[in-house]
Order: C-alpha cells, then sequence, then structure tokens
C-alpha cells in the first residue's frame, strides 16, 4: 500500500464508512429513479436532460458532505500534488485502451465514424458517468470503507461488489430484467474486477485523474467513435492488457518507491 494512500485511509472511522455506505444507498435510489423515468412514455425530459439531473443529485450532495465535514476535495483524490505524473500515466493507459478498443479495430474492420454530434453525447455521456462512479466509489466510499473494514484486500474487494451492484437499478429500470439476473452475469465480475485496477492505480497518488482519464476512454473508446458492425477480437482482449500494463507499471513504482524509502 503506497503511503499517501495508507495515511488518507487511515484516517477515517467507522462513522465515515456507515455515511459512505448510506450515500450508496441513496446513490442506487436516484439512479434507478431517473432510470426509470427515461422509460415513461409521456416524460417531457429526454434522456440528456435526465442524465443531467441524475448527475447533480449525486455529485453535487456528495460534495457538500464531503465539505461540510472538513475533508476537503484532497481526501477524494482531487488535488494538484504530483499532478503531472498522475496524468502522463493516464495518458499511457488511456492510448492503450483506446488503441485495443477503437483503432485497431477500426483499422482492421474499416468501421465508419459516427455522425460528430452523436460523438459529442457519447463523450458527454464517458465524462458525466466517470465523474459520478470514480468520485462516488474510488474516492469517496472506497477511502471511507477503511473505517469500517481494515484489512486492505477485504475493503477494496467490498467496494468493488458495491460498484458492480450499483449498476443492477439502471439495467431493471431501463430493461425489466430482474436483478438477480445482472448479477449472476459476467458483467458484474468485469465491473469488480474494473474498480479493483482503477484502486491500484488510483493509491499509486492518491490522484483521480489518471482514474477518469482511463474511464472515459474505455466507455467513450468501446461505443462513441465508430459506427461497428458487431466486434473484433482485438477488443476482447483489451481487459487482459490494460491488466498486464497496470501490474508491470506497479511492480516497476513499488521497486522505485522503496528505493527513495530506503535512501530516507
Amino acid at each position: 500500500m503506497f503511503l499517501q494512500y495508507k495515511q488518507e485511509v487511515s484516517k477515517y472511522t467507522k462513522k465515515d464508512a456507515m455515511i459512505a455506505l448510506i450515500y450508496f444507498i441513496y446513490a442506487c435510489a436516484v439512479t434507478f429513479v431517473f432510470a426509470f423515468l427515461a422509460t415513461l412514455p409521456d416524460m417531457p425530459l429526454g434522456d440528456t436532460a435526465l442524465h443531467i439531473m441524475s448527475t447533480v443529485f449525486v455529485v453535487v450532495p456528495l460534495f457538500c458532505i464531503i465539505i461540510l465535514r472538513k475533508q476537503g476535495l484532497e481526501s477524494i483524490g482531487l488535488h494538484t500534488h504530483n499532478l503531472w505524473p498522475a496524468l502522463r500515466i493516464g495518458f499511457i493507459f488511456s492510448a492503450i485502451i483506446l488503441m485495443m478498443n477503437a483503432i485497431l479495430p477500426w483499422f482492421f474492420e474499416g468501421w465508419d465514424f459516427l455522425p460528430f454530434s452523436q460523438i459529442m453525447l457519447f463523450l458527454f455521456m464517458a465524462v458525466t458517468v466517470s465523474l459520478v462512479e470514480d468520485t462516488l466509489f474510488t474516492g469517496f466510499i472506497q477511502t471511507r470503507i477503511y473505517g469500517l473494514i481494515k484489512n486492505d484486500v477485504a475493503a477494496v474487494l467490498v467496494t468493488a461488489t458495491l460498484f458492480a451492484l450499483s449498476h443492477i437499478p439502471s439495467h431493471v429500470a431501463d430493461s425489466g430484467i430482474s436483478g438477480f439476473t445482472v448479477i449472476v452475469s459476467f458483467s458484474m465480475v468485469f465491473w469488480i474486477i474494473m474498480h479493483c485496477i482503477w484502486n491500484l492505480i488510483f493509491r499509486r497518488y492518491f490522484s483521480l485523474f489518471p482514474i477518469m482519464m482511463t474511464h472515459i476512454v474505455w466507455n467513450f473508446g468501446n461505443i462513441g467513435i465508430f459506427d461497428q458492425v458487431g466486434g473484433h477480437w482485438i477488443s476482447t482482449y483489451n481487459l487482459y492488457v490494460f491488466m498486464f500494463a497496470v501490474v508491470i507499471w506497479l511492480i516497476i513504482s513499488y521497486r522505485k518507491n522503496r528505493k527513495v524509502t530506503m535512501k530516507l
């Protein structure tokens, strides 16, 4: 566990963890309500407006809680300390994701670009989804959950499971499928793995910026640029390549960090 991450998460108490868990329930309820409203035939507001409102209803109260408890935005990884190294690794991982998820499949399949307006809409959606999910789960719940769960691996796995479960309300509201169907799907495993990977990146610089960058590119690069005709075998290996790159980078970073610590 990198030093700054360890110091930050050790600050929180059971009260902080309970607040985070209660807010998780609130955020899921907000997601379900707005996803359900989007399915109503006579709803005057469009999907984009409802998505903006849902984002505001989740993010703004969260920031208010952080400020009122005098914890500061730095406590969720929104700071400028080590900004360039954090952005640099975000750019590197984003380039890997974009290459595997979009550029190489486009090169081999000859996909056509989507209309510009549609690309901008997908980009907007990717940015706002990242803002909500990364701030709530990686920055807020993950750090506060240590007030209740002291074991590092258990704390990450519990938050990863919550992150996966948070996708159920929108799927149930949108398609009417049962929550159990979502739980037993492979998507649950994928979401758990993704949170674990983002947490590994987050703890290096205790920064949300590289997480948001990779999350945006992952969501946007997959569906937001090209008019895809089916999938492509290259994109199916995106997760494995991404995981391998993160593990190699962490090993190198840990060795460098250890050498610096030993010199001190």
